[in-house]
């Protein structure tokens, strides 16, 4: 694809890949080309560790932890083991217990629940360690793409690239929600049925649950209008929050995420009954609004699609990363 006569150079020999964003999808596929021998630049607009949503893993994602070399580095970081998941009904009456080792095409039996300002700091650090360039707190502004690769403009904190063009021979979008490439190139699409809103913050004092089940999910259904979870992080720390409807959100009397989760979480009696002496310790609750997916790309400029990774669970973010990774290192070396 090419964007028109290009109105800014890079002034440095080119990458092989640009990656945008640090998280573990950005971290995987720049992990995945480094290790097969590829120059790559990964830009992250934040200093990380940062909070973030999305700390439930599936047992998937250990087949790609592994396979970019990390998996021992997040084993040792002694986060909680998940087992499994509790599904329960709104009124509590109702509860179900699934054991992953017992499901059928499951990959392991087991998987992580983590802390994601720890999570995504081991990964971007294998990155580094894996022969990547990381430029933190840099953000990716402008984007021309040619015949030959793509030149992106980039400025922040980042050392001495920062403000200059860098030219690669392809980028990954890796940026999440923010949706880099995608609201550049116009490729949003609107899916009625993401017209969701998430909220969640970290609670301690949430009823534990058996040293067997200490580190697995408790996941409310709220029928078409969401789910609730209860996610053990250790340190008698959990993440409690929601997905509901922006119907359901908008109803709210509230008006500040804090109070919204008040709301949500008085409306569901089977999170009540694990709540009662619980107490929020994050300085505010975090609210995320779902509304969009580009499923489309190509292989110079792949994207990894935040709805894909992270609203539907039907991978993990790890395997999105990975899979974007795929198509780039086929390419020959620079």
């Amino acid at each position: 694809m090419t964007s028109g006569p290009s109105t800014f150079r890079a002034a440095e020999a080119p990458y092989d890949a640009l990656v945008i964003g640090g998280g573990p999808a950005g971290s995987a596929a720049a992990t995945a080309l480094a290790r097969r021998g590829r120059r790559v630049l990964l830009v992250e607009r934040e200093r990380f560790p940062r909070f973030h949503v999305g700390e439930s893993l599936i047992p998937e994602t250990n087949r790609y932890l592994e396979a970019i070399g990390v998996l021992e580095k997040v084993a040792a970081a002694a986060f909680p083991v998940k087992r499994g998941a509790f599904l329960m009904a709104p009124d509590g009456e109702t509860e179900r217990y699934v054991f992953f080792g017992d499901a059928e095409g499951v990959a392991g039996a087991t998987t992580f629940e983590v802390a994601r300002g720890r999570f995504d700091q081991i990964l971007l650090e294998h990155a580094s360690a894996s022969g990547v360039e990381v430029l933190q707190q840099t953000r990716a502004r402008e984007v021309e793409i040619d015949e030959e690769g793509v030149t992106v403009r980039v400025e922040g904190a980042g050392g001495g690239r920062a403000g200059r063009a860098v030219r690669a021979r392809y980028v990954v979008d890796a940026s999440g929600r923010d949706g880099f490439l995608a609201k550049r190139l116009g490729l949003r699409e609107t899916d009625p049925e993401l017209r969701m809103i998430g909220v969640h913050a970290w609670f301690e004092g949430v009823t534990p649950l058996p040293p067997e089940h200490a580190g697995d999910l408790r996941l409310v259904s709220l029928d078409a209008e969401g789910w609730a979870w209860i996610i053990p992080l250790g340190d008698g720390v959990a993440s409690v929050g929601f997905v509901v409807s922006k119907e359901r959100w908008s109803a709210l009397p509230a008006t500040s995420p804090e109070l919204r989760l008040e709301g949500l979480l008085g409306s569901v009696p089977a999170l009540g009954k694990h709540l009662s002496a619980a107490r929020r310790v994050c300085g505010r609750a975090t609210s995320t609004s779902i509304r969009w997916s580009a499923s489309r790309g190509t292989e110079r400029w792949p994207i990894s699609s935040y709805t894909s990774a992270i609203a539907t669970r039907r991978r993990g973010h790890c395997a999105v990363g990975w899979r974007c990774a795929r198509p780039v290192s086929r390419l020959k070396k620079s």
